[in-house]
């Protein structure tokens, strides 16, 4: 489940700036000059944020895929679980760099485009889930026999 958590994050991170030029500039604003140098510091910037909800979220997925319901409901709640995490890393980010507790949209309208993209990665990636939630289950029944 690692692995799978991993590439997860690591193919959010790669697509997030994107996202995000998108979403803050839109499509016209995509196609500047800039793209490269403003992509690798999204790129960074959110590797660097990111990495707390990697933390988070293998701890998270660890216990989720031992809980005893259906790799679907399992997949639901990872689907909700996710973007909920973006948002707390920010808040306790914004905490730690200065900021104070009373948030507004426009503070948390930064990670709307993280939310996005690991949304859409999970979704593509949900294959992949099912398949890391079964060999959790292999690797049980091998631990019991």
């Amino acid at each position: 489940m690692y692995g799978y958590t991993f590439f997860t994050w690591l193919i959010t991170n790669l697509i997030h700036p994107v996202v995000a030029m998108i979403y803050f500039r839109g499509l016209l604003g995509f196609f500047d000059n800039e793209l490269i140098r403003v992509y690798f510091f999204i790129f960074l910037y959110s590797l660097f944020i990111s990495s707390v909800s990697l933390m988070i979220i293998f701890l998270l997925l660890s216990i989720l895929v031992k809980i005893k319901i259906s790799d679907w409901s399992k997949f639901l709640c990872w689907l909700i679980m996710a973007p909920l995490i973006i948002i707390v890393n920010l808040f306790v980010f914004s905490l730690l760099t200065g900021g104070d507790e009373s948030w507004t949209f426009r503070d948390a309208e930064i990670g709307i485009p993280a939310m996005l993209s690991v949304t859409a990665v999970i979704l593509i990636r949900y294959n992949y889930f099912i398949r890391a939630c079964e060999a959790v289950r292999t690797e049980k029944a091998d631990e019991e026999c």
